[in-house]
């Protein structure tokens, strides 16, 4: 299960308002908050949100894949007429 931690990111030194399990907006979205914020990064000048998800498992399902790739694809807008879209994977072994 993908909880507020794992989105949000930690700050362990933050004051902390109630249990920030329960009082999450008091809680989230500003530096200085125990979950902070999750983690941007900058692409063509665009901030673009960690995008996460787990499976029951542990493992990566096709489902996950095609959320991953609608995501990216929503944040990610540009002119795609001179070159195709392709994904590549390196495995590891396992």
């Amino acid at each position: 299960m993908v909880e507020a931690k794992h989105i949000l990111g930690i700050q362990p030194f933050a004051n902390i308002e109630g249990d920030p399990t329960i009082n999450l907006e008091a809680n989230s979205n500003k530096v200085n908050k125990y979950y902070p914020h999750r983690p941007t990064c900058s692409y063509d000048s665009k901030e673009i949100a960690m995008c996460i998800m787990c499976s029951e498992n542990g493992s990566i399902t096709t489902e996950i894949l095609a959320d991953i790739m609608h995501y990216l694809n929503n944040q990610l807008t540009f002119d795609r007429d001179d070159a195709a879209l392709f994904l590549s994977f390196n495995g590891h072994g396992s």
